[in-house]
């Protein structure tokens, strides 16, 4: 067995009970048996989705040395949930997982190896979407729903289609406390920021993923409070973006 992971898969859980179980045995049967880690963030979730886990875990004995739960004291959002388990990672490459969704079971050998391959910061493939039964469904039928999946992660803010090299996704201290303040896409930020570090990127022309669009969600349920954070997001974008270092390759009149 490796003592150092090659790949980490981060993971926070909350209110998953329905799913988690789907979710995590597609990760224990990944074909990469080694050199692959797990970190589970249980940010106190109030049903019984860490006990689903641990039961899921114990018929993957193998598993178990690669496997980290990390209890957060209190409730502290999605954005603190991934940070913490990127703090514990040590994989060369991470990626992240939503406990709601599952994956095709050689992802990460199969997004490992391209990265590898290729010497790339970021691999990031393809994926399917399902609707909370399991179900393939299209995307966005109206004008609004398809504004809200372009804030909400689908086409583009997704962490868990993307497998970072560990150092491109280690952000200051600074701008992870500026992030953890949106718990809507918030993914899209970290995505935003780590690829600012990326020489290489690859892509892989194949669904590995199944996203569900899980109807209690944070990105399905549509507040006031969401609203806001897409305006916020926008403030934001513009602040870094109108930052001296970026202009000379945002001037598109060249």
């Amino acid at each position: 067995m490796n003592s150092q992971p090659e790949v980490s898969v981060c993971i926070a859980v909350y209110k998953v009970e329905p799913y988690i179980e789907q979710c995590v045995r597609s990760l224990f049967e990944q074909t990469m048996q080694e050199g692959i880690e797990f970190i589970f963030v249980n940010d106190c979730t109030p049903d019984r989705s860490i006990e689903i886990l641990k039961q899921v875990l114990e018929e993957y004995p193998h598993r178990k040395p690669w496997v980290k739960i990390i209890d957060h004291p209190k409730n502290c959002g999605v954005g603190k949930a991934r940070r913490t388990a990127v703090e514990n990672a040590s994989g060369a490459y991470i990626i992240h997982c939503d406990p709601d969704d599952w994956v095709e079971l050689d992802m990460y050998e199969t997004m490992y190896n391209e990265a590898v391959k290729n010497d790339a910061d970021m691999v990031y493939c393809d994926f399917e979407r399902v609707d909370g039964a399991g179900i393939p469904i299209g995307s966005g039928t109206t004008a609004d729903e398809v504004i809200c999946e372009l804030f909400s992660r689908l086409y583009f803010g997704a962490l868990w289609a993307r497998m970072y090299r560990r150092e491109k996704t280690l952000l200051t201290a600074g701008l992870e406390d500026r992030i953890e303040k949106f718990n809507y896409c918030e993914d899209l930020l970290r995505n935003v920021f780590s690829l600012r570090n990326c020489q290489k990127v690859c892509k892989i022309d194949r669904a590995l993923y199944w996203y569900r669009r899980n109807p209690n969600s944070i990105c399905s349920v549509r507040t006031i409070n969401s609203r806001r954070a897409v305006f916020k997001l926008t403030v934001l974008f513009d602040e870094y973006f109108t930052e001296e270092k970026y202009q000379k390759s945002l001037d598109c009149s060249r």
